[in-house]
């Protein structure tokens, strides 16, 4: 069965209600900006179109620390949320590493459970396969973005449920967005089915869009160091720009004392 002996917390939740159309609040990204990354969220609305008319499947997307892997499915998300589709989201984490409290957070997400899953599935039938099913079927209704954060912590197991789950949603108006963190120099690790999609630094001049976010005192000496010492990723180019904007303030205000 999908449940396992002492799974009980697990047991009490929202049952079989239909999945509410909200955006969950690990992917609502109102008020701040996404630079660059256009080409990119360009290929995953493409992907999501043809999930829409019933091709579903798997996207990995792959990058460093601070890339804004999570912040490029979350500007998908936020399309997706305004015409009207399901939205949830799991993050892989010290109390979600099995694929049974994964995946139920991702139903509770949306107002379901992994219960009201199992509770509709058939005999015996295995997790993925399940949890696809269930998935498949609100997609008959509207469609359905999976969001499955900090794939790269998750064990051989998990990921062989979430490749069964793909390949039961594939004839659906569903789609599965995996997030992997990769370390430098390596291409990441990622289920081996599905589309894949590798993001990195951005370019010197999206690095200055950022930085003007914080002000527009940047010399080229200022930008060149921060893409450098950043390697373009965007956490890290935002941080650096925003204490170099607290530091430039801090002594604004001892000269004019």
């Amino acid at each position: 069965s999908i449940l396992a002996e002492g799974d009980a917390t697990l047991l009490a939740g929202p049952g079989s209600r239909a999945p509410v159309r909200s955006l969950p609040a690990s992917l609502d990204a109102a008020g701040t900006a996404m630079v660059g990354r256009a080409d990119d969220l360009a290929r995953l609305t493409e992907m999501w179109k043809a999930a829409t008319a019933c091709r579903g499947g798997f996207v990995a997307i792959v990058g460093e620390e601070g890339a804004g892997k999570t912040r490029l499915a979350a500007a998908l998300a936020a399309e997706a949320h305004r015409s009207g589709a399901v939205i949830a989201y799991a993050r892989c984490d010290a109390d979600h590493r099995s694929a049974r409290t994964l995946l139920d957070q991702a139903l509770r997400s949306a107002n379901g459970s992994l219960v009201a899953a199992q509770a509709q599935g058939r005999p015996g039938e295995a997790l993925g396969i399940g949890v696809g099913r269930h998935l498949a079927t609100w997609s008959q209704r509207w469609p359905v973005l999976l969001v499955l954060d900090d794939l790269d912590r998750a064990d051989a197991g998990v990921l062989e449920v979430v490749a069964d789950l793909t390949a039961e949603v594939t004839s659906s108006a569903t789609l599965v967005l995996g997030i992997f963190r990769s370390e430098r120099g390596d291409g990441g690790r990622a289920t081996g089915a599905g589309a894949r999609l590798a993001i990195g630094g951005l370019s010197s001049q999206e690095v200055a869009e950022v930085c003007a976010l914080y002000g527009d005192a940047w010399t080229t000496d200022d930008l060149r160091r921060i893409g450098a010492a950043s390697g373009g990723l965007p956490l890290a180019v935002h941080e650096m720009a925003a204490a170099a904007a607290r530091q430039a303030m801090a002594s604004e205000v001892r000269a004019a004392t």
